[in-house]
């Protein structure tokens, strides 16, 4: 791989300055005389293949000479990230400095063996000290090291960091420390979640989410081929209404400080917002506001269930990514979409290093293990998400397959499949792996009486039994319901006879004028905090659907973790909030 400088960074100069920059003298001049390093940037020889890595170079440079003919060792002004060192490593011999957490630390007689991670990357960074220098290093402890840059003799590095000067320390109490060197299990590491972050693991994850939201930016950002245009936005967090109809929220209240002289009395003014609020469930009501106006819209934002549930599937705070598209008519169209999405996730993520990162944890570190540990398959795993023929099977013809298993093997589910009972874990299961044989699965058109009221009513009905037009996208490995999805009831009518059939509208008081003009309601029936939401179909609708996706769920598959709390790094779930 060639050298290429792709961006120089020079000072400002004023007007007589800048007009001389066309001259070479001109600008060796300026450079000679700026405090500011040129910042370099370099990439592969071909202009059309993105750099696998941004390495930057700090240093006063010739900008009007090609790169190729000054590759003297590089002097390394800023601390440089272990992935920069192991990934494209610079000359033997250039002056380095590092910065990073002691992961850990052997000393001897002569010398001191220190294992340096900075956080960007799975693989540390060696540094060899000699015995004075490494006198005031422990585990755990934070530095900041000077040194020369120099090839390896070991086998587990190709190169490695002679120091040369210790510039900082940050002491740790390594008696105290509760992540030790030695295993321990996830339950313990999960008392201390700021602390097991430092864990190579916990890190890796945190690394795999951020790849992964980067990646549905690039997919929505339609500059590419295989990506989409939509629009990103930032729904309220605090709501009005319970958008899944559940019951299951938070409710939000200010902390009072009430003295005897201010004691409220009147019920309603202990009300920050004159009537109670709610953390969010789904931001998908207020994305619809947003695809009326914008088109497709989505958002990444937090999501509150005050489900009293204690698996290690359910989380109390979780991350939503929701989509809302203006002008979607058919069900098919959507689970494209949510195909689409998905798959790029996965071809980005194999491009990247984390990829590479997983498995290699996988098959080199045993601690911090749980006693059930299995081996996650990584690859069978992606390999699942990239192929083409994902299942698609309505509730109804699924819901026959689990009659039929459970006439023939009585003992097969601890639950009987029934059609008014809805799919638990284990039906999902059974799903997956019999009838999709370890592929997706969208299972489509439930029952309408088990979904929410804004779902569009489905052509399948069986029978008596009306359908909504919706799915939800089931995947293996045990992790199954990931992204639940519908066309959206447009009709203000239709609606409103759904809210009407859900009991949405009925016991409110303090009826206004606005509730007796609004159309389709009937004496004594108020939208209360959801007439805006009405609003929304009242005013100029258009037919849309969207869904909502589980990101730690789909993180959990991606990576192989068993449990969602390990997917977060400060898990909030029923009886439990640490940090």
């Amino acid at each position: 791989m060639s050298w290429r400088c792709i961006r120089q960074i020079c000072p400002q100069r004023g007007p007589t300055a800048l007009g001389l920059r066309h001259e070479q003298g001109a600008i060796r001049q300026i450079l000679s005389q700026s405090r500011s390093p040129i910042a370099v940037r370099y990439s592969s020889t071909s202009p059309n293949t993105p750099p696998s890595l941004d390495s930057f170079v700090s240093g006063h440079a010739d900008p009007l000479r090609s790169a190729e003919t000054t590759r003297a060792p590089p002097v390394f002004s800023k601390f440089s990230r272990n992935v920069q060192l192991t990934e494209q490593p610079p000359p033997p011999g250039s002056k380095v400095k590092v910065a990073g957490l002691v992961r850990s630390i052997r000393k001897q007689k002569r010398v001191a063996f220190a294992h340096i991670s900075d956080g960007s990357t799975f693989q540390p960074v060696q540094a060899i000290l000699s015995p004075d220098n490494a006198k005031d290093l422990h585990n755990g402890a934070y530095v900041e090291l000077a040194g020369i840059w120099k090839e390896s003799p070991g086998a587990a590095q190709s190169h490695e960091v002679h120091v040369e000067e210790v510039l900082h320390v940050g002491e740790s109490d390594v008696e105290s420390l509760p992540i030790q060197k030695k295993s321990m299990t996830v339950d313990h590491l999960r008392i201390y979640p700021h602390l097991r972050l430092r864990l190579p693991l916990y890190s890796l994850l945190t690394r795999v989410r951020n790849q992964v939201i980067s990646s549905v930016h690039a997919f929505y950002s339609g500059t590419s081929t295989h990506t989409e245009e939509a629009i990103y936005v930032q729904p309220p967090i605090i709501t009005s209404s319970d958008c899944e109809g559940a019951g299951e929220v938070f409710t939000v209240s200010p902390k009072l400080h009430v003295t005897p002289h201010s004691e409220k009395e009147d019920e309603e003014q202990k009300h920050y917002f004159r009537e109670q609020k709610y953390l969010t469930v789904s931001s998908q009501l207020h994305l619809e506001a947003f695809a009326a106006e914008l088109g497709d819209a989505w958002t990444i934002t937090s999501a509150f269930r005050a489900e009293e549930s204690d698996t290690g599937r359910h989380l109390a705070e979780l991350s939503l990514l929701e989509f809302e598209g203006r002008g979607i008519t058919e069900l098919e169209g959507l689970m494209d979409g949510v195909q689409r999405l998905i798959q790029h996730i996965v071809r980005r993520l194999l491009n990247h290093r984390t990829s590479e990162e997983l498995v290699s944890y996988y098959e080199s570190d045993k601690r911090h293990r749980p006693e059930d540990y299995t081996d996650p398959n990584l690859p069978a795993r992606w390999k699942a998400l990239s192929e083409p023929d994902w299942l698609h099977i309505t509730y109804a013809d699924a819901m026959e397959a689990l009659e039929a298993a459970a006439r023939q093997q009585p003992n097969e589910f601890k639950h009987a499949p029934a059609w008014d009972d809805g799919l638990s874990l284990e039906h999902e299961r059974w799903i997956v792996q019999n009838l999709g044989r370890d592929r997706p699965v969208f299972v489509t058109h439930y029952p309408k009486q088990q979904k929410p009221f804004y779902m569009l009513s489905g052509p399948n009905s069986v029978g008596d039994n009306e359908t909504s037009a919706c799915f939800d996208l089931l995947l293996p490995y045990g992790i199954c319901e990931v992204v639940g999805g519908s066309l959206r009831e447009h009709r203000l009518e239709n609606l409103i006879q759904n809210m009407r059939e859900k009991g949405l509208l009925s016991n409110h008081t303090g009826l206004t004028e606005a509730d007796a003009d609004y159309p389709y309601l009937r004496d004594g029936e108020s939208l209360g905090s959801m007439s805006w939401y009405a609003d929304l179909r009242r005013y100029g609708s258009s037919p849309h659907g969207g869904w909502g996706l589980g990101l730690e769920r789909l993180l959990m598959y991606l990576t192989g973790v068993t449990n969602v709390r390990d997917i977060v790094t400060f898990p909030r779930t029923y009886k439990n909030c640490i940090a």
